[in-house]
């Protein structure tokens, strides 16, 4: 479960795990979980994911 970040904590970076049905709605994931923040994507391991389907 991903909830809101508590502002009073801070960090470098976080990571987050999730687990999706359609690989390539990690991109409306990500956008909608935390529009406007910055976030990287391991495009290539997408890829290897999309691949093996």
């Amino acid at each position: 479960m991903i909830t809101a970040s508590d502002r009073t904590v801070l960090a470098e970076s976080i990571s987050v795990f999730a687990s999706l049905k359609e690989v390539e709605e990690v991109y409306h994931y990500a956008e909608g979980t935390a529009p406007g923040a910055d976030y990287a994507v391991n495009s290539k391991l997408l890829q290897e994911l999309k691949d093996r389907r």
